[in-house]
């Protein structure tokens, strides 16, 4: 919990519950990162994962891309179902496609313009290197 307190009277102004603060600032950060980093004219992305950051993460980078095809990739289709659910009417006139790849999504790394992993583990092991750019240019 966070609180948020008057500095001149002391009382508390306002309560934050921790988690969801913590999930919007990372996903703020992420976006932010991607207005630098992703190309201006970024068209998709591929979110690999479907826990507690992905829905915050997808309504982040929708907001500083003009993205039309958001893939949604997860190893329970029944998580990236829901993810697509919650998303659904707040991404209008954009495609919320399910990417349901047998062992790995790998396929998708040559065409998506923003690649959007959950944690850097599943970065480092979908590039096996170090990488800045969406198109997957090593530095």
């Amino acid at each position: 919990i966070y609180l948020y307190f008057d500095a001149h009277k002391g009382n508390i102004k306002a309560i934050f519950d921790a988690k969801a603060l913590t999930n919007k600032r990372t996903a703020a950060a992420s976006a932010l990162a991607s207005a630098y980093l992703s190309r201006e004219d970024s068209r998709s992305l591929l979110m690999i994962g479907t826990g507690a950051l992905s829905v915050n993460l997808i309504r982040a980078h929708a907001g500083v891309r003009p993205l039309e095809d958001i893939y949604i990739y997860g190893r329970n289709a029944q998580k990236a179902l829901a993810v697509a659910e919650e998303l659904r009417d707040e991404v209008l006139h954009r495609r919320l496609i399910l990417f349901p790849a047998p062992r790995s999504p790998q396929s998708p790394l040559s065409w998506v313009n923003i690649l959007l992993p959950a944690n850097i583990l599943i970065w480092l092991a979908l590039t096996k290197r170090i990488c800045v750019r969406p198109t997957m240019t090593p530095y």
